[in-house]
């Protein structure tokens, strides 16, 4: 299983390697790969699926730094 340290800090630099990871996606992953990794790894994780809640927040912001160009370039 995965350690991610995400930080409360939005100005603190983020290593998006583990994003990358996270989604197991390649980082010249265009905008459709990685919205496509995201809604699959939500699928399985999801509270609402009966995935772990701390588990699919991860994967939230995983998501919401790549698929944001200014984030991502971060």
């Amino acid at each position: 299983m995965f350690n991610f340290d995400f930080g409360n800090n939005m100005n603190e630099k983020i290593d998006n390697e583990k994003f990358y990871n996270l989604l197991n996606i390649p980082k010249n992953a265009d905008q459709n790969q990685i919205k496509k990794a995201f809604r699959k790894a939500a699928m399985k994780h999801h509270p609402d699926k009966g995935g772990d809640e701390n588990e699919f927040k991860k994967y939230q912001k995983a998501y919401e730094v790549l698929s944001d160009k200014e984030k991502r370039e971060k």
